[in-house]
């Protein structure tokens, strides 16, 4: 009977699992934060694996791994919050559509997305069928930028286009304790680097006064500095280090 019990309990808790969909929003400040994404009836805004962000903060919501070519990009709206209702958002398919419209709301696990559409009509659309959903296009569109500016025509008469260098990683260990982190790498002009971070700080003696690559944990801008000045060097000392690789990819045309 414990047995029969005990595998009852594994099923429901392992359906509770399933239940959210995965996502990953893009907030105005550039930050990426990856999760299961679940919405509170009523609010204005969305949960990723149960921390609150508010809609107003997000650039845009992401169901797939891939970054959008520059014509999906140039085609959504220049302003935030458009006075135009129904040209708000903008709805993204796994095909290639854009749909301008209006989020009306989440079903609860994320699954359904229901908004109302430039053309009329309130509709429902599954969220593996989405690509992406501009939330705030005008400031994707600032952090997009890069995608457009790289939409060059191609290079004229027989000059090349350049070619990229296999890309080489060195990591770096920033301890918490320690002001400056020599990285000992050379950049030169035309080179493009890509940081991957991971790890924690902790800035004061107030437990919430921890950060992330992807910002403060506690959401806050506001740094407690009268605890982070007056911290000892055993307060300093049990700070988390943070670690991140550095991606060095130069080019051809750059060599």
């Amino acid at each position: 009977m414990r047995r029969f019990i005990l595998a009852v309990v594994l099923v429901v808790s392992s359906a509770a699992v399933v239940l959210a969909f995965p996502a990953t929003l893009m907030l105005k400040g550039g930050q990426r934060v990856s999760g299961d994404l679940t919405y509170r009836v009523g609010g204005n805004d969305v949960t990723i694996d149960g921390r609150v962000y508010s809609l107003e903060d997000v650039a845009v919501i992401s169901y797939v791994t891939t970054d959008p070519v520059a014509a999906e990009v140039n085609s959504v709206p220049t302003m935030d919050g458009n006075p135009s209702e129904l040209e708000r958002h903008v709805f993204v398919t796994r095909d290639g559509q854009r749909i301008f419209g209006k989020l009306y709301k989440f079903s609860p696990d994320g699954r359904t997305v229901t908004f109302d559409e430039r053309g009329g009509g309130r509709r429902d659309i599954q969220a593996d069928q989405l690509a992406r959903i501009y939330i705030n296009p005008g400031s994707a569109r600032r952090l997009y930028a890069p995608i457009v500016a790289g939409n060059q025509p191609p290079v004229p008469g027989n000059q090349a286009a350049p070619v990229p260098v296999p890309t080489s990683g060195t990591t770096i260990r920033v301890p918490g304790n320690q002001q400056w982190v020599p990285t000992n790498i050379n950049v030169q002009a035309g080179d493009t680097i890509r940081f991957d971070s991971k790890g924690e700080v902790r800035l004061s003696r107030n437990s919430a006064d921890r950060a992330t690559p992807a910002g403060a944990v506690n959401g806050s801008l506001n740094l407690d500095l009268a605890n982070a000045i007056s911290m000892d060097n055993t307060a300093n000392d049990s700070c988390q280090g943070a670690t991140f690789t550095v991606y060095l990819t130069a080019t051809a045309a750059s060599a």
